[in-house]
């Protein structure tokens, strides 16, 4: 799937979810792109116009680009990606911060699975993208990350510190 299409079925769902055909319009026009290939954190992001006054009144003609992490377009991932594109329109609607107007229209997403999937995506991101897991000898939880520990940090259930294991290619 490409961001056009998924852009495309995004815009559709909102039309009947009864979203403005004037705002779908506007939407359409706005620039899609990716994050950093190597963004964990991140899902997605709304890049307004330099020197807005993001308290005044906003629309999409104040949104220089949309950006989603390229995984989302992988099957696997696509109810998920096609939630989070929703999410950054809703704040290309005037919404830049997460407020009560703006999840009043959030809401308006029927597919609830795809809305939990946010937690298991940063979770298969850090995954991939580990070099190294974090590994403690005492609870045996592992936590992947791209650096080793050296020693450095502790487990936050059991206190012990934590042991390096490289990640097998």
């Amino acid at each position: 799937m490409s961001l056009e299409e998924m852009r495309d079925e995004v815009l559709v769902r909102m039309l009947d979810l009864g979203f403005h055909r004037t705002d779908i319009d506007e939407l359409a026009k706005i620039k899609l792109g990716f994050l950093r290939r190597d963004a964990t954190q991140r899902h997605g992001v709304t890049r307004f116009l330099p020197n807005l006054d993001l308290e005044g009144k906003l629309g999409p003609t104040d949104i220089r680009k949309v950006d989603l992490h390229r995984q989302l377009l992988l099957d696997e991932w696509r109810n998920y990606g096609e939630y989070v594109l929703f999410h950054e329109y809703c704040h290309c609607l005037g919404f830049p911060n997460h407020g009560k107007e703006f999840k009043r229209l959030e809401i308006k997403w029927t597919d609830d699975s795809a809305r939990r999937r946010g937690r298991e995506f940063t979770d298969y991101l850090r995954n991939s993208l580990a070099n190294w897991n974090w590994f403690c000898p005492t609870c045996q939880r592992i936590h992947p990350r791209r650096n080793k520990s050296n020693g450095r940090y502790k487990c936050r259930q059991c206190d012990c510190i934590l042991l390096d294991v490289r990640v097998e290619a």
